[in-house]
Order: C-alpha cells, then sequence, then structure tokens
C-alpha cells in the first residue's frame, strides 16, 4: 500500500524522528539511556525528558513521560514523522482523512512547526510534523 501512496500522491513516506514511551521513573530511565547508550538531554518539562541520540540536530529523540503525569493525563506510546515543510503536513492530512482516519488534534509544536495527531489501529498515537523556521 506505501508504494501506491508515493506513486499516486507522490507522498514520499516520512522519516521517523523521534518515539514517546511512558516510564515509572524519568530519572532512573534518564540515567540509563544517558550512561549507557550515550544520548543527550533535548529539553526537559516536569516529568517528561527528551533524549537526542547524537548531538546532530537531526538525530533520533526519545521522549520519556513519567506515568501518571504530573497534570493527570497518561503518557502514550507516541511515534513521529518528519515532513520537509507544512505543505506536506496539510498533504498527509488530506491523504488520511481520504482514508477514514480521524485526525485527533493539530497543534503548534516546541520550535513553532505544525504537527498532527491520529492512531493506529491499535491504538497508538501517530504525528507528522513539519519543524519551524
Amino acid at each position: 500500500m506505501a508504494a501506491r501512496l508515493v506513486r499516486r500522491g507522490r507522498l514520499r513516506a516520512p522519516a521517523l524522528t523521534h518515539l514517546a514511551i511512558p516510564v515509572r521513573d524519568v530519572g532512573r530511565s534518564v540515567r540509563f539511556y544517558r550512561g549507557t547508550l550515550g544520548m543527550i538531554v533535548a529539553w526537559r518539562e516536569p516529568g517528561m525528558v527528551d533524549l537526542r541520540a547524537g548531538p546532530w540536530a537531526k538525530g533520533f529523540d526519545l521522549t520519556l513521560a513519567e506515568t501518571p503525569r504530573a497534570d493527570g493525563r497518561s503518557s502514550p506510546i507516541h511515534f513521529g514523522w518528519r515532513l520537509p515543510s507544512p505543505r506536506e503536513v496539510q498533504r498527509w492530512e488530506t491523504r488520511l482523512r481520504s482514508a477514514g482516519i480521524e485526525i485527533e488534534s493539530r497543534r503548534r509544536e516546541r520550535d513553532g512547526g505544525t504537527g498532527i495527531y491520529f492512531r493506529d489501529p491499535d491504538g497508538y498515537e501517530l504525528e507528522v510534523y513539519a519543524e519551524g523556521e
């Protein structure tokens, strides 16, 4: 099916750039991922830390979110794919909607970019986004 999407709509497969997972103890998990795997901290919020798999700006990020979160929300497993432009995000949104997939939200990202959020058949939260300028 993905090959047909590329040919018909000229949408390229987005680049997987981050994964967010729930953890019981953010501090313990940060010590593991930093100490064992050499990841670096990209940003922090209460109960949440984003780790980068390298010092390069476009490295893979792993977001650790303590569950339950301080704000009472759950911390779902979340996959994020980067697209080259906000226009591509719009094209993907159109494609997903035409395939009957509900867009749960459209958000402004920390860096000023745009992201859309939806679910896969097993309920995992997925995001496609374009970075801000």
